[in-house]
């Protein structure tokens, strides 16, 4: 007897669902298994039920990676358009499920858009659940991270592991189908198949190097008596500006029909999309070629404007392959890397577990990077690997979501609480952390915002920063303000960084070199990085001078 609950998927009858919800592992498989009885006994509840499911999944459940269940508590689906990033849950079991929920519904009516979903599971959300040297497993896969994540050797309960051991071998399946007079290419891959039709068998052989490369050549290598039959190319939804088969994401410039181009013996075949497939139906012979090319620039990703995580940002693809930033590639810090609308790339290369894979970096412009909660002067390039390979490197930050401008990073500055020892009543404190700071080589405007300790002259002052959670600093970016000749306020006589973790500890000096700069950043790398709820600036004002500062930037 059921629960009755929706943890259990058992709240309503299966034929009565409509929404994904509940324990997203179990629900993956109950909707496999609602296809199959579909499919079996030709049930329309059970058809028209999954197709509810599935299109609720697409359209408001599914993450950029594939993955499904947002949330770690009960490892569960989250409520339509919520899709967090550093919160995310995406067990890799779920992410299998959802591969094999796509796959049968794709068998049900050969449709490529159950493939699209299929595809990006397995390069992204599945993927990443196994380390590249195949002994160490996640068991969530989020899509951001301030750092602790590390995949392990095994867990007590080990589902994820034997899952993926299951997993791999299946994949060959998904790549070929055939039903009747018609053969079906599903996936790009390094292949030889043999398809039974009706009218006897046809050998395939496949040579890419997708999905790095948008190119791939198929050899009809031998043929039935009765040669004709049609042969179906999936054309991916993500060539042709359909990233997923819903208005979830969209690409920012997207790919059209120009896109996807193939050619037969070397000529050219138009052709008009069928269920998704470039469909060639003709009289073959052994040796017949098909070259398929398909443009694959880097492509800027948008989510649903409900999605309220990611407004603001974009994500970052190319082919089928989601890309993130890890710290270890962008000076310590991923979490906070501002990637304008209308960055460019330029692909260089990484090596990750003794491999050498591609690596993204923007070029042809300056890149502004924020630091931990708000944003400095900064200009330097940002560098993206594919998702699946983050944290092979060491435990660190990664981002796969991008703000385009600081105002999301200066947004977050408002869960900051900050207290000064003293300011100016004139003064506010998110001054501090609005990106705004004088530029060349000056040290105040009239216009600038600031903080001071104005009218104190010669004292011992502070400013305090409260996090809204624990977290690792690499270092601490000050941008003093310095009126002279007109004013009263100089730089410090000199400052250092404390920090504590709980509200009522005592503060502890971090050990670091303090420069005191005009006019500039003084910034302070820690020897070690520390972990911290709260961080004071404390400052020793010059005697018969106050002081303040233009902006702070933790990182």
């Amino acid at each position: 007897r059921g629960s009755g609950q929706e943890y259990n998927q058992d709240h309503c009858p299966v034929v009565e669902q409509r929404e994904a919800v509940g324990h997203a592992v179990r629900a993956g498989y109950l909707y496999c298994g609602m296809a199959d009885v579909a499919a079996l006994t030709d049930n329309v509840s059970y058809r028209n039920a999954n197709a509810a499911l599935w299109e609720n999944v697409v359209s408001r459940k599914l993450h950029l990676n594939g993955g499904i269940g947002a949330h770690r508590k009960g490892e569960a689906f989250g409520a339509n358009y919520e899709l967090p990033n550093e919160s995310a849950y995406l067990e890799t079991c779920a992410a299998i499920a959802n591969a094999l929920w796509n796959q049968r519904l794709f068998l049900t009516c050969g449709e490529a858009k159950y493939i699209d979903v299929l595809e990006r599971v397995i390069y992204n959300g599945f993927l990443s659940g196994i380390s590249m040297t195949g002994d160490e497993f996640f068991y969530p896969n989020p899509l951001a991270s301030a750092g602790g994540y590390a995949r392990s050797k095994w867990f007590g309960c080990s589902c994820c592991p034997v899952n993926v051991v299951r997993f791999i071998p299946q994949i060959a399946q998904f790549a070929y189908a055939s039903r009747g007079t018609a053969a079906y290419v599903n996936l790009f891959v390094e292949s030889e198949a043999t398809l039974r039709l009706v009218n006897g068998d046809v050998k395939l052989v496949q040579r890419t190097a997708y999905p790095w490369k948008g190119t791939s050549r198929l050899v009809v290598s031998s043929v039935p008596e009765n040669s004709r039959f049609s042969l179906n190319v999936r054309v991916p939804g993500w060539c042709v500006g359909c990233p997923v088969p819903s208005d979830l994401y969209a690409q920012a410039n997207p790919g059209t029909a120009a896109d996807f181009q193939v050619r037969v013996n070397g000529a050219s075949f138009a052709f008009t999309p069928v269920k998704g497939y470039c469909v060639i139906d003709r009289a073959w012979q052994a040796g017949d070629t098909v070259e398929v090319v398909m443009n694959m620039p880097v492509r800027r990703i948008k989510a649903h404007d409900a999605v309220v995580d990611d407004r603001g940002r974009l994500a970052v693809e190319r082919g089928p392959i989601v890309w993130c930033a890890e710290g270890i590639d962008n000076d310590g810090h991923a979490r906070d890397l501002v990637v304008p609308a209308d960055a460019t790339f330029e692909e260089s290369s990484v090596e990750v577990c003794g491999q050498l894979l591609p690596m993204l970096v923007t070029t042809g412009m300056p890149v502004r990077k924020g630091i931990s909660k708000v944003m400095t002067g900064a200009a330097c390039p940002v560098r993206l690997i594919p998702y699946f390979a983050w944290c092979h490197r060491g435990v660190g930050t990664m981002q796969t979501w991008f703000p385009t401008t600081a105002e999301p990073l200066l947004a977050a500055a408002a869960n900051l609480r900050v207290e000064l020892s003293h300011t100016n009543k004139s003064e506010i404190t998110s001054s501090l952390f609005d990106g705004q700071f004088p530029a060349g080589g000056k040290s105040f405007d009239s216009r600038q915002r600031r903080c001071t300790f104005w009218p104190h002259k010669g004292t011992a002052e502070w400013v305090d920063v409260s996090l809204p959670f624990e977290d690792e600093m690499s270092g601490v970016d000050v941008f003093w303000f310095d009126d002279e000749p007109v004013g009263g306020c100089r730089v410090p006589a000199s400052w250092k960084i404390q920090t504590r973790c709980g509200e009522n500890g005592d503060w502890t000096d971090v050990e670091a070199d303090y420069p005191v700069v005009k006019g500039d950043w003084s910034r302070v790398s820690f020897k070690v990085p520390v972990v911290a709820k709260q961080v004071r600036v404390a400052v020793q004002l010059q005697a018969g001078f106050s002081g303040g500062i233009c902006e702070l930037c933790l990182r």
